[in-house]
Parts: structure tokens; C-alpha cells; sequence
């Protein structure tokens, strides 16, 4: 246990180090062009700030991950509308690059318990995943949804890529696992995946993968409902296939 203790506070030090320290810099540039760039300029500068403060969340949110042992606070809730209204903002550019539909189902009014920036994380993680790997299909759609269940929350992330090769399965999940074929053409280490599987397990949830309806993946994740939240009846597992977008 000191081992990982260390192990976690180490991480902590670096993240702080490598990303919070040129956030500050960024932060500094966007206040020296407000003042001195034309209306003109507002507008992007005002998405830079935005930007800005959800990358902030996220790291908030992995360096308090890291320091508490890798176990989240009691108590700490998301709610699901207002992480999904950062992440529109956040992945419809990249999307857009990609030329690919992101289709982002409006989210029930839930909340689930974890903090929002690793929400964030996970979601975000998964949707550029997506994006990353979708290759040179025809039908380029990325489709987020989420299912409330009696007491947790399903979230699924759907695209109609090549899906995950039949070798790997599951396995993707693991650290630094990545298909062949991919890990040659595509920049990345493969942690993306690994780090949603941690995140997920560590607040009690579950998370998988299946071949989507269209051929595709399709990864999801379960989070408990926050304190204090219930539904009655469920939906259905997050085994049984999702309907078509």
C-alpha cells in the first residue's frame, strides 16, 4: 500500500509539473491578447477560456484521483447535462476534422458519483478513441448516449469504424494494448483506454466493449447513481445490443 501511495503521489507530481505549469502560460497569453486584440478576437479568446477551464477540471480532477489513493470522495456527484454541454463544445471540432457526425443524444437529468472532470475523462476519452480509429469508413458516425438504470447510469459511445480487431476483445483496455495494424499508423501509447478502465472500476462501476450495430465498437460504462438518487425500474443491460442510431 505505501508502494502505490508513492506510487499515485509520484503521478500527482508529474501531471502537476508537465500540464499545470504551461496552463499557466496559456492563461497568461489569453489575458494579454484580450487586451490588446480587436473585438474581433473576443469570441475565440472566449472559447480559449473555456477550453482552458475544462482542461483545468480534468487535471483537478485526476490530481485529487491520485492523492486520495485512488479512491474517490464520498459524496462527490456529476451531473450528466452539465458535463454533456462542456463536452459538445469540446468534441464537435475535432469531430468536424475528422469529418464525422457526432451525434450527442440529449442526457437525462442524472447524476452519478464521480466528479465532473472524470466525466469528463471518460467520455472524452472515449469519443476521440472513436474519432481516432474510424479509418477510412464510409458511414463516419459517432453516436453518444446514456441509459438510466435503477440505480447507476450506462453510458454507451457507439461509431461505425473498422470496431475493435477480434483478437484483442477486452484486452483493449490493458495498458499499451493497441492492434496491430492501428499501433503503425496511429500516434499514442495506449493508455486512453487503460485509464477509462481505472477510473470506472476505482468509483464502482463496470465498462466493456461489443461490435456495434453498424460493425463498428461499441464501449460503455456503468457509474453508480449519485447519494441520494434512485429510479424505479431499470432499462436494459449494457450487454444487450443498443438500438440503431
Amino acid at each position: 500500500m505505501e508502494r502505490k501511495a508513492a506510487e499515485l503521489e509520484q503521478f500527482a507530481g508529474r501531471v502537476a509539473h508537465d500540464v499545470l505549469s504551461p496552463l499557466s502560460g496559456v492563461s497568461l497569453a489569453l489575458s494579454l491578447a484580450e487586451k490588446t486584440g480587436g473585438p474581433a478576437s473576443h469570441s475565440a479568446i472566449s472559447r480559449g477560456r473555456s477550453s482552458l477551464t475544462r482542461v483545468r477540471s480534468v487535471v483537478d480532477a485526476l490530481l485529487a484521483f491520485a492523492r486520495a489513493g485512488a479512491m474517490p470522495d464520498p459524496g462527490i456527484h456529476a451531473s450528466v447535462p452539465e458535463v454533456f454541454a462542456g463536452l459538445e463544445e469540446e468534441l464537435r471540432p475535432p469531430a468536424a476534422a475528422e469529418n464525422v457526425d457526432l451525434a450527442i443524444e440529449p442526457p437525462p437529468d442524472v447524476a452519478v458519483a464521480c466528479s465532473p472532470g472524470v466525466l469528463a475523462i471518460l467520455l472524452t476519452n472515449l469519443v476521440r478513441n472513436s474519432l481516432k480509429y474510424m479509418g477510412e469508413a464510409t458511414l463516419r458516425r459517432v453516436h453518444v448516449s446514456v441509459r438510466p438504470r435503477r440505480a447507476s447510469v450506462v453510458f454507451e459511445v457507439e461509431d461505425s469504424g473498422p470496431g475493435v480487431p477480434e483478437d484483442l476483445g477486452d484486452r483493449i483496455f490493458e495498458p499499451y494494448v493497441r492492434g496491430k495494424e492501428t499501433a503503425a499508423k496511429k500516434s499514442g501509447i495506449g493508455l486512453g483506454l487503460a485509464t477509462v478502465k481505472r477510473l470506472v472500476l476505482a468509483h464502482g462501476g463496470q465498462v466493456g466493449v461489443r461490435r456495434s450495430s453498424s460493425g463498428g465498437a461499441l464501449f460503455w460504462f456503468e457509474l453508480p447513481r449519485a447519494e441520494g438518487e434512485s429510479e424505479p425500474g431499470s432499462v436494459r443491460s449494457p450487454e444487450e445490443p443498443a438500438q440503431p442510431a
